[in-house]
C-alpha cells in the first residue's frame, strides 16, 4: 500500500521514480536495433533491481510478519493482477472489434490468456511477471525473516550478509557458466520464478541501508557520482558486448544476474539515498512517486496501441523511438493519476 505522505522517504521515492522511467525505457529501446538504442536499452536495466532494493530497504528490518499481514499482501497482489488482466483483455477485445469486426476468442479465455502470458513476461501485460515474483516473495518472507532473525529478535546483519553472499555467489557462478557454454541459463526459467535473484536484491537494499553512513563517510559526493558514472558505463559496455559478440539471447533480464549489475545498482542506490533534494524537487517527487505502480501497469497497454499505430504509419528510426518513449511517459503518468483519483482506483494500484 501507499505510505502516508508524512512518513515517506523522499530519496526512496526518487529511486522508484527513476526506476520507473528506466523500466519504460527498457521496453521502448528494445524496439530499435542500433548501437545507441542498444546501449540505452542496457542502461535502463537497473530499473527492476532498484525496485526490489527499495522494497528490501523498507521491508526487511521489520521484526515480525503476521499471518494476516502476509495474507493481505497476497490478496492485494492477486486483486491487482486479475483486475489488470481484465482491463487488458477488454482493450484487446475492443481493438479486435474495431480492426477485424469480431472477437478472436471467448472473453473469459481472453482474460485467462492475458494473465497466463503476463506471468511468462509475454503478451499485452508482459509486466505481470513482477506481480507474480512479488507474490512468491511474500510467500517466502516469513521463512526468510526467521532465518535472518538474531538472538535478540531483530534482523541480524551477519546472517543477512551470509545469505546475500551465498545468493550473489550463485548469481555470479551462473553468469560465468552461461558465458562458458555460450547461452544464458537464466532464460530456461520464467522471469517470475527467478526468486534467488530478487531475494539477492532485497537483501542488498537492506544491507546498503545499514552501510549508508559508512559510504557517506568514506566517499565524497563528487567521487561517489563519478564512481556511479564509471560503473554505469562499464556495466552497459559489458552487456552490449555480450549481446552483440557472444550470446544472442542475452536480453536485459539476464543482466540482473551479474556482478556488474550488483556493483552498479549499489553505487547508484547509495548515491541517490545521500542526496538532499530541494523544495521544488521534493514537491515534484511527492506528487509523482505514488503513481509509479500505476504507470508500471498501464504503460504496456499504451505500448500495445502505439506499436500498432507506428506499424500502420510505417514509422521507425532512432528519433521515432525517442519520441515514442517520451509519448509513453507523458501518457502513462497522467493516466495513473486519473486512475488514482477515480472512486475505487486504488484497488488497481495499491499493493
Amino acid at each position: 500500500m501507499d505510505t502516508p505522505a508524512k512518513s515517506r522517504n523522499l530519496n526512496l521515492d526518487l529511486l522508484k521514480l527513476i526506476a520507473c522511467t528506466a523500466v519504460i525505457g527498457l521496453h521502448i529501446h528494445i524496439k530499435h536495433d542500433s548501437t545507441v538504442a542498444r546501449t540505452l536499452y542496457y542502461l535502463c536495466t537497473f530499473g527492476v533491481p532498484v525496485f526490489f532494493m527499495t522494497t528490501g530497504y523498507l521491508l526487511l528490518d521489520r521484526q515480525h510478519f503476521s499471518a494476516s499481514y502476509i495474507f493481505r499482501k497476497l490478496c492485494s497482489i492477486l486483486r491487482v493482477t486479475v483486475l489488470w488482466s481484465i482491463i487488458a483483455a477488454l482493450v484487446k477485445m475492443a481493438a479486435s472489434l474495431v480492426l477485424a469486426g469480431s472477437l478472436e476468442r471467448n472473453p473469459v479465455v481472453e482474460v485467462l490468456r492475458v494473465l497466463y502470458l503476463g506471468l511468462q513476461d509475454q503478451g499485452i501485460m508482459f509486466v505481470m511477471w513482477y506481480l507474480g515474483a512479488l507474490f512468491l516473495i511474500y510467500l517466502t518472507l516469513p521463512a526468510v525473516s526467521r532465518l535472518l532473525r538474531g538472538e535478540d529478535g531483530s534482523t541480524s546483519t551477519r546472517r543477512m550478509l551470509l545469505l546475500w553472499g551465498a545468493l550473489a555467489l550463485l548469481i555470479v557462478a551462473s553468469r560465468i557458466v552461461s558465458l562458458l557454454i555460450g547461452r544464458m541459463l537464466q532464460n530456461r526459467v520464467w522471469l517470475t520464478y527467478r526468486i534467488w535473484t530478487y531475494w539477492q536484491f532485497l537483501l542488498l537494499g537492506c544491507l546498503l541501508k545499514r552501510l549508508q553512513p559508512t559510504v557517506e563517510q568514506r566517499l565524497t559526493i563528487r567521487a561517489h557520482l563519478w564512481l556511479t558514472v564509471l560503473l554505469s558505463a562499464l556495466a552497459a559496455a559489458e552487456f552490449v558486448c555480450i549481446k552483440r559478440f557472444y550470446i544472442e539471447n542475452a536480453w536485459g533480464s539476464t543482466a540482473y544476474d551479474s556482478l556488474a549489475m550488483i556493483l552498479w545498482t549499489s553505487s547508484m542506490f547509495t548515491l541517490v539515498c545521500r542526496l538532499k533534494p530541494g523544495t521544488k524537487t521534493k514537491a515534484l517527487v511527492s506528487q509523482l512517486a505514488p503513481l509509479t505502480m500505476g504507470v508500471y501497469l498501464v504503460h504496456p497497454i499504451f505500448i500495445e496501441i502505439g506499436d500498432v499505430l507506428l506499424q500502420r504509419l510505417s514509422l521507425s528510426g532512432f528519433a521515432v523511438t525517442e519520441c515514442y518513449y517520451l509519448c509513453i511517459l507523458l501518457l502513462s503518468f497522467p493516466t495513473a493519476w486519473i486512475i488514482k483519483k477515480l472512486p475505487g482506483g486504488r484497488l488497481l494500484t495499491s499493493l
